[in-house]
């Protein structure tokens, strides 16, 4: 069976801001956000997950297997694939990043981009690698309130941060805009 892509609007709005506002360092993350998916794919084929579906959205990428559910290891391995690629990636692009400024932003971004990802906030690579840990012993809803409280708590001190570089160094403005994306898609209903 084939995978189906879903593009999201607001996607597509993300990066044709990022391309237009840092032309210079769009490649980069561009790079490294792909970098970070295809490991996510990489390591479902190691664990024998054929994804169904692959959804581009704001927060990045999410792979859909609607057929069989799988266990809670493979759910892991799957979630670290994306911040171990980036790693990996950053660590061998290092040695070359002396003169390149592109270079440079890669390496960056892949390194945030694993560190981001690896925080136990829900729906990204690190809360679902914390629910999978924690559901091995304790029920879906005490998991889930641990991962509501965990992902708060990370998400207001990311916020608080930023408001904080903001004031100091009139810095941040991504960070602020992304924690309060984040708190938004997580806490507040659709609408």
């Amino acid at each position: 069976m084939r995978s189906k892509i879903h593009v999201s609007i607001l996607f597509v709005f993300l990066l044709l801001v990022t391309l237009h506002f840092s032309p210079k360092i769009a490649p980069a993350i561009i790079l490294a956000v792909t970098v970070h998916e295809l490991g996510h794919l990489l390591a479902a084929r190691l664990c024998g997950i054929s994804p169904d579906q692959f959804k581009l959205g704001f927060l990045g990428a999410t792979i859909v297997v609607q057929r069989s559910l799988y266990s809670y290891m493979k759910e892991c391995i799957m979630c670290i694939g994306g911040p171990l690629a980036n790693f990996l990636s950053a660590l061998i692009i290092y040695p070359f990043c002396d003169a390149s400024m592109l270079c440079r932003s890669f390496w960056l971004y892949s390194l945030s981009l694993g560190i981001l990802n690896l925080l136990p906030i829900k729906s990204f690579d690190g809360g679902r690698i914390f629910s999978s840990l924690l559901l091995c012993k304790l029920s879906l809803k005490t998991v889930e309130s641990i991962l509501n409280f965990t992902s708060f708590i990370l998400i207001f001190t990311l916020w608080s941060i930023s408001i904080y570089l903001l004031l100091k160094i009139s810095s941040s403005v991504s960070l602020f805009v992304f924690s309060v994306a984040v708190f938004a898609k997580i806490f507040l209903p659709d609408s």
